[in-house]
């Protein structure tokens, strides 16, 4: 056994270990010998200098180096010289290496670099302070809700890993590190060695443990730490496949066989259970008998503690089910089950399943796969010839199920015309892409090359291929085969969806570029779409978009003309430009074909609602009345978007509605002090002058219209404000707490209205035209109401006075400055000279203060990206947030006096995180104590899909 001592440090003070790993080939009496690697302290390796060693064991030797060209700590681990010598293992770590460092996620050691200098491979590694689970451990369990937390920071490294394609093989407690960022007073966990460049050791392994360290020998059993067991590879495997430590490999491991991402989730039940025990879950004096546990026996259940909610006890035998297809599948789900046991759920398992809620992910996949066995066998019996490649319940009945996706933040997923696939972009930050899910082996993917946030895919009609858009407006296509995306069309910046024709074809719509707006076609072997429909924007009945959707003839086009919340289905040709009305809808819609002939269904939502009726593809009319399919789909109607999608094959598949917010008020430390306004679909708090009122917008799940309400805070009675089918939006109050005022969509894109709170009408303050104005700010003085403006050419902060309207015209608006940047969340100092906004440049919005109404300087305030800009009352401070899992932050703010004052900017402090929590409100109510804080999480935000196979039986004929 080599006994190696391992220890990170930034901080000055070394807590140097001890970490056991045995690295032994005992089947033939050999064991690994440390590979000498002749470095001394202060040698550079590239640009690192080496400070000093910190550990070594079967992955290399560890230093504590200095990055001299960024000026920070780094470890360097020296890997072994196998990898000099052996191209391939040196190329698949190279591969490996580089997909783990683009992940860049806050649960995963980060990877600086990969290099060679002087024929010494080296990685520049995250260098961490604080300690590993196994020490923590040798304390005793975790408290519960802590063990949770961990687990559920464990899960989201894995999770990200393996959407990357990378498995871990060796996850257990010595691989996961335990820190404290003093910084943003947040815990660190992170997990490390994914797999990277370990060190076959052997050819077998041993039945005893005796060979090495006298130490391990003294220890009782119950003393054992079993994460610093043998790490192994077994007889017959292929040379450089590590099989994980003895007590946390999976059976199929122990067996030596093939290893994917389930492995991980075996190991991290293991973890998880050692966490709340204190124990392992296969315990063994040796080797031998640690495996032989893993292979045949269960785990103590009676050890984990009482107070364990039910869901957690399942997630966790769930993940040691010995069975490859019992186990959970995913990682994703064992994280989304914790994180609702953390949030109070009770984990009762329903004995029976409803059309919108099938119980647990295990069981609703286990039904999805028993009903898929049933109606496969009575398919194979009654119909011989069957193609392996069908779906067989595409002739069975109605089935409806979920498809949990693992990043908890996604787009609008599209099924394939064929009904195998569904393909959507993945939003998480960090972990952008198109992810394709198989619905006949419900196993999902990240399509490689596609890094960037990829929007509005869609299919060619041979389902092989996908088309979607670039945040730069470039149309990309890629294939199921994993080919890298190819440019379609070169960028123009507005392109909002696109269809695709049997001819080859493709449609595609701008409306976020008003120079440019209209229908283009580009046609088969070209890479310029031209212009073929012109839109009207002088009538209100011309649609924020028109999601122009191909007819199986490659000639005729649905569309809807959508405005505020009424919209009509229509249908025209590329041959000519006659137009046709077919039914009231609130969406984009689809055409499904009958599977023998004769008319299909048009399908499209009101309300929420997903609705088909008959249409006849030939005559061109539609028929009967609208069935319903699904309720509570994600739909926007001021826009026509829909979150469904409807195969040839009668495969429908949409994104429900989010969960309510979560409300709150906070201290400057994050702790929620009392509650707020409870769960909601709450968005642009604003509170009172006085602190005794909120006015918010309240969103419509069914349709995403949004109404203004007020809320008495005193007396915690609402009031509604505006109340009609369409949106107002961005609520403003007046410094005297009299008016209100907001955008609405009334007469197309939000324009800027001022609502009275004494009964009267509201006002429009600008005439209405299609370009979106919303209010920011009201200055102290009343005379200034600061809006942004998001004209042909610029998007920009304007000024109005709401009160200088004279002989019955409106008032005319000025803009504060000019600016190719955009500009928004914009707020008013409380003593009127200063501005503090958001403006994005060519990266990350950032927060910037400016003189406000007077020309000045313009003064960065945060240092990164930056949100939410809000002053303190008496402002001497302002408080931001950084994007993504970053703290709010504080800046202290010292004017000077005069007429030309000078701003002097204290460097941003950090006051509290929210994790990985969206942030949906951040407000500072006048007393200066209290924030009032909304917010959600991913997974309420981004429900599961719901899938929908065979629908056209529910139909009448």
């Amino acid at each position: 056994m080599l006994a190696v001592p391992y220890d990170v440090d930034s901080t000055n003070t070394v807590a140097c270990r001890e970490k056991m790993v045995l690295c032994a080939d005992i089947g033939n009496g050999h064991f690994l010998h440390e590979v000498l690697m002749p470095l001394q302290p202060g040698q550079m390796l590239a640009h690192y200098r080496l400070v000093r060693k910190i550990g070594e064991g079967g992955m290399g030797v560890v230093w504590k180096g200095i990055d001299t060209s960024l000026e920070r700590d780094v470890a360097i681990k020296i890997l072994p010289s196998e990898f000099a010598t052996d191209p391939g293992r040196r190329a698949r770590f190279q591969r490996e290496a580089k997909l783990l460092a683009s992940i860049n996620h806050p649960n995963i050691a980060a990877i600086y670099g990969l290099h060679e200098s002087n024929g010494v491979n080296f990685l520049a590694m995250e260098l961490l302070s604080g300690r590993d689970m196994a020490h923590r451990l040798q304390d005793g369990p975790l408290p519960l809700a802590e063990a949770l937390e961990t687990a559920g920071k464990i899960c989201d490294a894995l999770e990200a890993a393996h959407d990357n394609g990378i498995v871990h093989r060796d996850l257990k407690p010595a691989n996961i590190h335990l820190g404290f960022d003093e910084q943003d007073r947040v815990r660190v966990i992170k997990v490390l060695d994914f797999g990277l460049a370990k060190v076959p050791v052997a050819s077998g392994f041993s039945s005893e443990e005796g060979h090495g360290n006298s130490a391990a020998k003294d220890r009782k059993p119950s003393d054992r730490d079993l994460s610093f067991s043998p790490t192994l590879t077994l007889m017959g495997t292929e040379a450089g496949t590590i099989l994980g430590t003895a007590a946390y490999m999976s059976p199929e491991q122990a067996r030596g066989k093939p290893v994917d991402h389930r492995t991980d989730i075996w190991a991290f039940g293991c973890v998880l259970f050692e966490m709340l025990t204190g124990k392992e879950a296969f315990p063994g004096e040796t080797a031998t008998d640690i495996i032989a546990g893993v292979i045949n026996k269960e785990p103590d259940w009676s050890s984990l503690p009482s107070s364990l909610p039910s869901m957690v006890l399942r997630v966790l035998k769930r993940c040691l089910e010995k069975d490859l297809r019992r186990r959970i599948h995913h990682i994703a789900d064992a994280r989304l089950e914790i994180m609702d046991a953390q949030d109070g759920g009770d984990g009762r398992e329903s004995d029976s399943l409803d059309r919108h809620s099938f119980g647990s992910r295990w069981v609703e996949r286990g039904l999805w796969t028993l009903m898929l066995v049933v109606i496969l066998a009575f398919a194979l019996v009654k119909t011989p010839w069957l193609s392996s490649t069908q779906i067989p319940t595409r002739a069975g009945l109605p089935l409806e199920f979920t498809i949990s996706h693992p990043t908890g933040q996604t787009g609008r997923p599209v099924v394939s015309p064929d009904g195998r696939y569904i393909i959507y972009p993945q939003l998480y930050p960090g972990r952008t892409g198109l992810r394709l899910h198989s619905l006949e082996d419900n196993e999902s993917r990240m399509l490689p090359g596609i890094t960037e946030i990829a929007r509005e895919p869609f299919w060619s009609p041979d389902s092989r291929t996908i088309a979607y858009f670039t945040l730069e407006g470039k149309l990309m296509t890629a294939d199921l085969e994993g080919a890298p995306p190819e440019t379609r069309a070169q960028a123009l910046p507005g392109w909002t969806t696109g269809t695709w024709g049997k001819n080859g074809e493709i449609l595609l719509e701008v409306t976020e570029n008003m120079e440019k707006e209209g229908w283009y076609l580009l046609r088969p072997g070209e890479s310029e779409p031209v212009k073929i429909r012109e839109f009207d924007y002088d009538r209100n009945i011309t649609p924020d978009k028109t999601w122009p959707h191909f007819l199986p003839d490659g000639r005729h086009i649905l569309f809807i003309e959508a405005q505020g919340g009424s919209g009509m289905l229509r249908i025209t040709s590329l041959d000519d430009d006659t137009t046709l009305n077919l039914v009231p809808a609130d969406s984009r819609a689809q055409f499904v074909p009958a599977r023998t002939g004769g008319s299909g269904h048009l399908v499209f939502t009101r309300r929420g609602n997903i609705m088909a009726i008959p249409f006849d593809p030939i005559t061109l009319q539609v028929s009967g009345k609208p069935t319903l399919l699904a309720e509570g789909a994600f739909v926007f109607n001021a826009t026509g978007h829909s979150s469904f999608s409807v195969s040839a094959q009668g495969t429908l598949v949409y994104l429900p509605h989010a969960a309510a917010f979560h409300t709150a008020w906070v201290d400057r430390s994050g702790k929620e002090v009392s509650p707020a306004l409870g769960r909601g679909y709450f968005l642009n708090p604003r509170i009172s002058p006085d602190g005794h009122r909120v006015a918010m917008r309240v969103i419509d799940p069914r349709t995403g219209d949004s109404d203004i309400w007020i809320r008495d805070l005193e007396r915690d009675v609402p009031f509604q404000v505006t109340s009609n089918q369409r949106s107002e939006m961005n609520p403003v109050w007046s410094p005297d707490g009299s008016r209100l005022a907001f955008a609405a969509d009334w007469s197309g894109p939000p324009n800027l209205y001022l609502q009275p709170l004494d009964g009267t009408a509201a006002e429009i303050l600008l005439p209405a035209n299609r370009q979106v104005q919303e209010p920011q700010d009201w200055s102290p003085d009343g005379r200034s109401l600061v809006f942004f403006w998001a004209q042909t050419r610029s998007k920009s902060l304007w000024t109005i006075d709401p009160d200088g309207g004279a002989n019955d015209k409106l008032p005319e608006p000025r803009e504060l400055f000019h600016s190719q940047q955009k500009q928004s969340t914009a707020r008013v100092s409380p003593d009127g000279r200063w501005m503090a906004y958001v403006q994005s440049r060519s990266g990350p919005p950032a927060v910037f203060i400016r003189p406000f109404d007077r020309p000045g300087p313009e003064l960065r305030v945060s240092r990164s990206s930056g949100i939410y800009p809000r002053w303190s009352a008496d402002g001497s401070e302002l408080f931001f947030k950084e994007l993504g899992s970053s703290p709010f932050y504080s800046v202290s703010i010292h004017a000077g006096e005069g007429p030309d004052p000078r701003l002097t900017l204290g460097p941003p402090q950090p006051l509290f995180a929210v994790g990985e929590q969206m942030v949906t409100g951040f407000e500072v109510h006048p007393d200066g104590k209290r924030f009032l804080l909304m917010t959600t999480t991913w997974e309420e935000s981004f429900p599961p899909f719901q899938v929908m196979v065979n629908w056209p039986r529910l139909l009448k004929p």
